[in-house]
């Protein structure tokens, strides 16, 4: 065969190895299916040292890591423009509760630098746990974002009642076996549903908070374990109380039984922990049958306590909306440290009064957020100042209406 021709051959054969691979290998790609989400990510960790403790520096850092880590993790997963505008309750969902998501981690490196320890994490972390626990507040994200609800604020009920068949109070927040029967909360629920709150859905088993051991047999808590419970919850209002039916003696012996059904409840606000109203409304019902009697006075019960705590509530709505209109511009500088970086912006989503948090820049040592916060930068920067930190402080540089600018400084 002559050189030329042999030289056509080769081209030819060339082009239709090219023209077959363009064809065939989209069909691969089409046949492997979505990429799986990846599980592990790797991390650094980074703690200060402090008064040359190595080993408390190692374990900080870890922890720092793992904490990154699983925000990492998160953040891969859930849309970031959501998460931007409910970043209050995504630290909140996830602050505390590593633990329950961390599946393994690996150190792969770690060394000492100046005042630092660092540590190189891989760790693998349960996406089935961590969707589950963000998926109470991203929904109402995702609808705020679309248009198709405007943000209403969420109300919790922990409600303690005791019928006539109870030798003691029955409350959702302990480990139940199945759900209580809850007639007063219901009927209470459904009044302050039809104005147009949102209603948080708590199922019957102990909630995931700090507090857990103390609660789980104690049918009256106080603001503030009621207050911890809703804001693990991303609860804006918790509605907290008690409901009980006793029969009234009979005044004689061919009367129907009547029975008494009181309600007592008051509603605190998560955001500043304000208690913004309180109710207490008792009914008497006949009935010949003691199980109906006693569900009839309790129901009966609820629903005025419902009517009553609606009309409050309507004003405390228009003020969470108002707060929540109300930004002010935070400039953080400082930030380099991450450790540090992690514990103010827990502070900051802790302080009372912070609605809503959402980051605009980040860069290496500066992080711009807009904060929701009625009274102003001055009061956003008293209020973050009174914290005490054990290896930084908060030193304010400007503060007015509608911008705060602090450092965080190393001790």
């Amino acid at each position: 065969m002559p050189e030329y021709s042999r030289s056509m051959w080769r081209s030819g054969l060339g082009i239709i190895c090219i023209v077959w691979a363009l064809m065939v290998c989209p069909l691969l790609s089409a046949q492997e299916g979505p990429v799986p989400e990846p599980d592990s990510v790797t991390i650094i960790g980074i703690s200060p040292v402090y008064k040359n403790n190595m080993a408390n520096a190692r374990s900080a850092a870890i922890k720092a890591g793992l904490d990154r880590g699983v925000e990492q993790m998160a953040l891969m997963r859930m849309p970031a423009e959501g998460l931007a505008r409910n970043f209050k309750p995504f630290l909140r969902a996830l602050e505390g509760h590593t633990d329950d998501f961390v599946e393994n981690y690996k150190v792969l490196a770690e060394a000492a630098l100046g005042k630092e320890y660092r540590v190189m994490l891989q760790i693998r972390v349960s996406s089935g746990r961590l969707k589950q626990r963000l998926a109470g507040f991203t929904a109402p994200a995702v609808a705020e974002l679309t248009g198709k609800a405007a943000t209403v604020p969420k109300v919790l009920f922990l409600i303690a009642e005791q019928n006539l068949k109870d030798i003691s109070p029955a409350y959702w927040w302990r480990n139940n076996p199945g759900p209580a029967d809850a007639f007063a909360e219901v009927a209470l629920a459904d009044k302050v549903k039809a104005s147009g709150l949102n209603i948080v859905a708590h199922g019957h088993t102990v909630p995931k908070v700090d507090i857990e051991a103390a609660i789980i047999f104690q049918p009256d808590l106080d603001n503030r374990e009621a207050l911890d419970i809703g804001r693990s919850m991303a609860a804006d209002i918790v509605i907290v109380g008690k409901a009980i039916v006793y029969k009234v003696p009979d005044t004689a012996e061919d009367e129907v039984p009547s029975f008494s059904g009181t309600v007592t409840a008051r509603a605190i606000r998560t955001d500043t922990g304000q208690e913004v109203a309180a109710v207490l409304e008792s009914v008497v019902k006949k009935n010949a049958d003691d199980v109906q009697g006693g569900k009839e006075a309790l129901r009966e019960a609820g629903v005025l306590a419902g009517q009553r705590l609606v009309t409050s509530l309507g004003a405390v709505r228009q003020d969470l909306g108002k707060a929540r209109g109300e930004r002010v511009e935070l400039v953080v500088t400082g930030t380099r440290n991450l450790g540090n970086f992690v514990q103010f912006r827990r502070a900051l989503s802790n302080t009372p009064g912070v609605e809503d948090i959402q980051i605009r820049e980040t860069g290496p040592d500066e992080a711009v957020f807009q904060v929701a916060f009625r009274d102003g930068g001055e009061a956003l920067g008293a209020a973050l100042k009174s914290n005490v930190f054990e290896l930084f402080y908060i030193n304010v540089t400007e503060a007015s209406g509608k911008r705060l600018r602090l450092a965080l400084i190393a001790k």
